[in-house]
C-alpha cells in the first residue's frame, strides 16, 4: 500500500557467514599486500650490507646470482623470497622484522667454492648478527674455527663440514641457545667435544663423522633430550655413555670408533630408533635384551666387535627390522 515502508528480509546465517569471510580475505590480501610494498621498500642494513661485501671480497666471490651481489642492494631479487631455494653463493633477507623498513641478512650460503685465496672466516661475519643458518662447507677453511662462533644468538643451523679446521672446538659454541643442527664432519679438529655442547638444549642433530674429535661423550650431554641424529663415524670415541635413553634418537651412527664394554641396556629407552651402526668396534659381552624395545629399527648393523653370547630372543620383537 502506498505510503507503507517495505520490511527488510533477514539475512540468513549462512549469508553473514559468507560475507564475514569475504571481509576476512579482503583484509587478509591488504596485509599480504602491504607487506610485499614493504619488503620492495626495504633496504639491507647498512652495516650488514658492508660486512658481506667485504666477506665476499676477502674470499674472492663473484656477483654470480640475484640473492648475493655487489651491484645493488644485496636484499633484492631471490633473496626476499623464502619459496626459492638459496643459490650458491647465496643470501636470504628478512624484511618484513621491525616495521619492515630494513632489511637483515638470516642466512649465507657458500659451498664448494672453488678459490685460490686462505680462506678462513673473518670478523666482519659478526656483523651478520641475525643469521639463523651459516653453511660454510667444502670450503678449503682453515685455521681455529673463531670463539666468536658463540655470538650468533639466533643460529639454528651451522654447517662447516668439509674443511681444513684444525685445533680444538670451542666451547663458546655452547653459548647458541637456539642451535638444532650442528655438523662439522670431515675437519681436522683435535680433542675432545667441549662439555659446554651440553648447554645446547635445542640440539637435534650434530653431524661429527671424521672431524678428528674423540675421547669420551661428556656427561654434560646428558641434557641433550631433543637429540634425534648423531652421527660420529670414524671420530675416536670410547664408549657409549649410560644417558642415551636420555635423548630421543631417531639415527645413532658410531661406527669405526674405538668403543668398548658392554652396549649399555639404556639403549631400549630409544623407542624411536630407526638406524643403528655400532660395527667395527671393541664392544664385548652379550647383546642388552633391551634391544629388543626398539620396535622402529628398521637396520641394526653389529660387524667386527667382539660381540659374545647368542642374539637376545627380544630382537624377534623387532617386526621392522630389514637390516641386521
Amino acid at each position: 500500500m502506498p505510503g507503507m515502508m517495505k520490511r527488510s528480509v533477514p539475512k540468513s546465517p549462512s549469508h553473514t557467514l559468507l560475507a564475514f569471510c569475504f571481509w576476512c580475505i579482503h583484509l587478509l590480501c591488504l596485509v599480504e599486500r602491504c607487506k610485499a610494498k614493504d619488503a620492495a621498500n626495504a633496504t639491507t642494513d647498512p652495516d650488514e650490507e658492508r660486512a658481506l661485501n667485504a666477506i665476499f671480497q676477502y674470499w674472492g666471490l663473484s656477483d654470480t646470482s640475484d640473492d648475493w651481489n655487489i651491484s645493488g642492494d644485496p636484499c633484492s631479487g631471490t633473496a626476499v623470497d623464502l619459496s626459492i631455494r638459496v643459490s650458491n653463493p647465496g643470501i636470504k633477507c628478512d624484511c618484513q622484522s621491525n616495521g619492515g623498513g630494513t632489511c637483515h641478512i638470516t642466512v649465507m650460503s657458500v659451498q664448494d667454492y672453488p678459490t685460490e685465496r686462505r680462506r678462513v672466516i673473518p670478523e666482519e661475519l659478526l656483523n651478520l648478527t641475525y643469521l639463523t643458518n651459516l653453511t660454510l662447507s667444502e670450503m678449503g677453511m682453515e685455521g681455529f674455527l673463531p670463539s666468536f662462533i658463540g655470538k650468533f644468538r639466533h643460529l639454528r643451523h651451522l654447517d662447516i663440514s668439509s674443511n681444513n679446521f684444525n685445533g680444538s672446538l670451542p666451547p663458546e659454541i655452547g653459548t647458541l641457545p637456539s642451535l638444532e643442527h650442528l655438523d662439522i664432519r670431515y675437519n681436522g679438529f683435535n680433542g675432545l667435544l667441549p662439555p659446554e655442547l651440553g648447554n645446547l638444549s635445542s640440539l637435534q642433530e650434530l653431524y661429527m663423522s671424521r672431524s678428528g674429535i674423540g675421547g669420551e661423550i661428556p656427561s654434560t650431554f646428558a641434557n641433550l633430550r631433543n637429540m634425534k641424529i648423531l652421527w660420529a663415524s670414524g671420530s675416536q670415541l670410547t664408549k657409549i655413555p649410560n644417558f642415551i635413553g636420555n635423548w630421543t634418537l631417531t639415527d645413532l651412527d658410531v661406527s669405526e670408533n674405538n668403543m668398548t664394554g658392554p652396549l649399555p641396556a639404556s639403549i631400549g629407552n630409544l623407542k624411536n630408533l630407526s638406524f643403528l651402526d655400532i660395527s667395527s668396534n671393541n664392544f664385548s659381552d652379550s647383546l642388552p635384551p633391551e634391544l629388543g624395545n626398539l620396535t622402529s629399527l628398521e637396520e641394526l648393523y653389529l660387524s667386527q666387535n667382539y660381540i659374545t653370547g647368542p642374539l637376545p630372543a627380544s630382537i624377534g620383537n623387532l617386526m621392522n627390522l630389514r637390516y641386521l
